[in-house]
């Protein structure tokens, strides 16, 4: 799994942040498809306004 902060602007204007976790692929271009679709799949729930960054926060391996 990979980690990112993507941090936002809200509906009041309001600067917020979240994390997600995506299943890591072979391919980079995968994971950053998966992590834009899971951003829009929560634009609606989160509030989302406009995206201020996206950062790679951290790598967990799934057979711990």
């Amino acid at each position: 799994m990979l980690t990112y902060n993507v941090g936002f602007i809200n509906v009041n204007d309001e600067q917020d942040e979240t994390q997600l976790d995506i299943q890591e692929y072979n391919s980079e271009d995968a994971e950053i498809i998966e992590l834009i679709n899971l951003i829009l799949s929560l634009k609606d729930e989160m509030g989302i306004k406009e995206v201020t960054y996206i950062e790679c926060v951290g790598y967990e391996d799934e057979e711990e």
